[in-house]
């Protein structure tokens, strides 16, 4: 039962999303489809997600209806996707620019070595979950407790958002538990299985997004050295099997960077409600998700206005916004109504925290922790950010033709939102335990994005090659 919601899930996701554009056209088809169904999955989860809460609220009997929620939406979706009226781009369309030198040829083994690296990285984090099945702690005492809450009879779902449960962070959005509990009121228990199926999800899309993306917008060696890079960053990987919120995250700040690119790259705006429509979701997984999309819409009209005029970028932004609503709705709905206010962070008076950003010492500690960091992302000899910079060395920077506002936006985006979140280590009240318990994890919601930013940057192996041969 479970398996079919995930299913309908993905299936809804997947029309959804083709219909803001004509996907299956584009080239190369395999990229394409994985792009399609990594999106799908992701927006799959976050529309089940918030329509089985919202039934929640408005006191509809969740177990009557918990397994169709997934299917009812597929329909929905495949109708809408039929309905849709959609300018068809040319067959096997080109999202890469100018017409590319031939394909590398050793593409086939840099693909077989990524999916030998995949096969590694699942088979490690099934051998973790079945030594801890239940995940780490904040999952068994955030994420999983409060789904258990929402998988309960009658209104046992508001103990999800009890203000007793203040020193596990009742305000914390609600995207994944729901999710979670959506299956287990489809299966009719509370087996570990949901809440290992749904990281396993979004680790898989994540990895199939930042890969199917640059096959389409750079080419297929820049994808298959990004999927090996990635692989390479045990830090990042060890996070899934903990069934935190952080993977998710760092899906949809994936993806909503990919939609800009991409609604550049094959001209159509309908892709930029798209990206609103992810970027609410981050919102709607987890509070660093809502300075996100703060970061976002301040940062899209500043990127884009110099170099497209003010008029178009303000429509493009109009769009963006306009996906953000439904979620910027729910978020404000769960924040200012259901969610009590329990972040000590925010409990804080001014006078508290002024003299925090007057405190140089403060500025070190982070620093060094966020070094610390940087140095344990991988093993010495395949350290990830060590490969970057033997990739930038041979293939040196060349921004892509027609995106030079688009790798602003995600350039200032990121870093943006890592001021913010050096401002929330500033102001902490226990700046030791925090960046101890969450520096890891913080650095794990941008690294995918982080690795497409570099790899958009970073010319392509058919270009040095073609020169090379001249």
């Amino acid at each position: 039962m479970a398996l079919l919601a995930i299913f309908s899930t993905v299936a809804a996701g997947c029309l959804i999303v083709s219909s803001f554009a004509p996907i299956a056209d584009w080239k190369p088809r395999w990229a394409a489809w994985l792009l399609a169904v990594s999106l799908g999955a992701g927006l799959g989860v976050a529309l089940n997600s918030s329509l089985f809460f919202l039934l929640l609220v408005l006191g509809v009997p969740g177990a009557a209806w918990a397994l169709p929620y997934a299917v009812l939406l597929a329909a929905a979706a495949t109708y809408w996707s039929l309905r849709v009226g959609r300018t068809a781009l040319p067959a096997a369309t080109v999202l890469t620019g100018p017409p590319q030198n031939p394909a590398f040829r050793w593409n086939w083994a840099l693909g077989l070595a990524f999916v030998a690296g995949l096969l590694l990285v699942f088979g490690a984090f099934l051998a973790s979950v079945e030594a801890n099945p239940h995940g780490g702690w904040d999952a068994w005492s955030i994420w999983n407790l409060r789904a258990k809450y929402l998988a309960g009879p009658g209104a046992t779902w508001k103990y999800a958002v009890s203000p007793l449960l203040s020193d596990t962070h009742p305000d914390y959005p609600l995207l994944q538990s729901s999710f979670i509990a959506l299956l287990w009121k489809g299966s009719g228990g509370s087996a570990p299985f949901a809440p290992i199926a749904t990281a396993l999800l979004f680790l898989a899309s994540t990895l199939g997004l930042l890969v199917s993306a640059l096959a389409l917008l750079r080419s297929t060696s820049a994808a298959w050295l990004a999927g090996l890079v990635a692989l390479t960053n045990t830090s990042y990987l060890l996070q899934p099997a903990t069934q935190y919120a952080d993977v998710p995250l760092s899906f949809y700040y994936l993806a909503a960077l990919v939609l800009v690119f991409l609604a550049r790259a094959a001209g159509r705006p309908a892709l930029l409600v798209a990206t609103g429509l992810f970027v609410s979701c981050a919102a709607c997984t987890k509070n660093e998700g809502i300075a996100f999309l703060a970061c976002v819409l301040v940062c899209y009209p500043l990127a884009g206005w110099r170099s497209r005029g003010l008029g178009p970028t303000l429509a493009a932004w109009l769009h963006l916004l306009l996906g953000a609503l439904p979620g910027l709705l729910l978020t404000a709905l769960f924040k200012l109504v259901l969610a009590p206010a329990a972040d000590p962070l925010f409990a804080q008076k001014l006078s508290q925290v002024l003299p925090k950003f007057a405190d140089p010492s403060r500025y070190g500690q982070i620093a060094k922790a966020l070094w610390d960091e940087a140095l344990n992302l991988g093993i010495p000899q395949a350290h990830p950010l060590l490969l970057l910079a033997i990739l930038a060395f041979a293939l040196r920077f060349r921004i892509p033709p027609g995106q030079r506002a688009e790798l602003l936006f995600g350039g200032l985006a990121l870093v943006l939102l890592g001021g913010a979140y050096a401002a929330a280590y500033l102001a902490s009240p226990s700046l030791s335990w925090q960046l101890a318990t969450s520096l890891g994890r913080l650095c794990a919601q941008v690294w995918p994005a982080f690795l497409l930013l570099i790899f958009m940057l970073l010319g392509r192996i058919e270009d040095r090659t073609a020169g090379a041969a001249r």
